[in-house]
């Protein structure tokens, strides 16, 4: 019982914790239509880009893009086929 607990808190302390608190996801009001699914999937397309270096910690990564977009930018593109 105490593995399957820690299992469970261990994805929620990981992927949801960021969604949750690093994108703010659970504060968004998109509440039209598809809206709010479709911006799930665009903030788990960021989260997979943006850890997708040698970083794990998304606050920083985030910084850092936010200090330097052009980064952000070559990340998108070189990410292309």
């Amino acid at each position: 019982m105490l593995a399957l607990l820690r299992e469970y808190w261990g994805i929620e302390s990981g992927l949801h914790y960021r969604r949750d608190v690093t994108m703010l996801e659970d504060a968004t009001r998109l509440t039209v239509g598809e809206s709010g699914h479709n911006m799930a999937i665009l903030n788990n397309l960021a989260l997979g880009l943006c850890l997708s270096g040698t970083s794990k910690n998304l606050a920083s990564v985030r910084r850092n893009f936010d200090a330097h977009p052009f980064l952000a930018l070559h990340l998108l593109i070189s990410s292309c086929p």
